[in-house]
């Protein structure tokens, strides 16, 4: 069996723990609602494959009916990265496993299993990276924006090296000219586990700061071998922002046939 990769349910320090109990499941595969644990023996390891839920629900749902230990095998070809971040905090070991191995040991009656977990939680700390270029215009900012941090399943290159390339040579290009607005560059920390650099960002600016802001334009995995070009409008204005306009018709010059997205086709 596959062993965790990205996961925080215990703090022992960094120290290999071992659990040994007998493997159960609940009703309803995923454990995504508590009643699926009814009738749980307690104490068992329980077995649970990836559902419509979060992770941490699972994980919880399975500690309140009382698993000693949570192994969450993928609904999907291929292994599985878990992460339950601050929201599950119970002491127990919660590990991931791939498809296969998860339906495997789903089909082994009688099943008793040994789970290894070596977890640290803490506070870790990381940065955004902000560079700005001062323009003519002072009542305007145009944020460009792209996270740094990537997912253990890839290198990173395309999510989000792509986007962190294009905005370092964005900014390379800004610094030659005076632009009317100004411009702000802003790779984001800590984006893979639920947007937090920029919504501290955002949350540590003032009401004045906040109204400066002009536009925002994300450029996050701009580097798809398979891309879709369409032009997104966020806010379901139906294309009343300036900006989206600019970039529809310029996509159409380009014979880029943009798709449908939002209400700005």
């Amino acid at each position: 069996m596959s062993k965790a990769r990205k996961h925080l349910p215990a703090n022992n320090g960094g120290r290999p723990e071992w659990h040994s109990a007998a493997v159960a499941q609940p009703s309803s595969a995923t454990g995504c609602t508590a009643t699926a644990f009814d009738g749980f023996p307690v104490g068992s390891i329980a077995l649970i494959r990836r559902g419509d839920c979060t992770f941490p629900v699972e994980a919880r749902n399975a500690h309140l009916a009382g698993a000693s230990g949570v192994v969450i095998y993928n609904n999907v070809a291929g292994e599985l990265r878990i992460n339950l971040l601050e929201d599950f905090t119970p002491n127990i070991p919660v590990v991931s496993t791939s498809q296969e191995d998860g339906e495997r040991l789903a089909r082994t009656a009688g099943l008793r299993m040994r789970l290894e977990a070596q977890t640290v939680r803490g506070n870790i700390r990381t940065s955004n990276v902000i560079a700005e270029f001062a323009g003519s215009n002072p009542g305007g900012v145009v944020v460009l924006g792209g996270h740094l941090d990537s997912v253990n399943a890839g290198p990173g290159i395309n999510d989000n090296g792509s986007g962190v390339a294009a905005l370092l040579e964005v900014a390379a290009q800004v610094v030659k000219s005076r632009p009317y607005d100004t411009v702000r560059i802003a790779l984001w920390g800590a984006e893979e586990l639920g947007d937090l650099g920029s919504q501290f960002y955002v949350g540590a600016l003032s009401p004045a700061q906040k109204e400066a802001l002009a536009l925002y334009l994300n450029f996050d995995m701009i580097g798809s071998p398979n891309a879709g070009f369409f032009v997104y409008d966020g806010d379901g204005s139906g294309g009343g922002c300036r900006a989206v306009g600019l970039w529809r018709d310029r996509a159409r010059s380009r014979r880029l046939l943009p798709q449908a997205r939002g209400s700005a086709a």
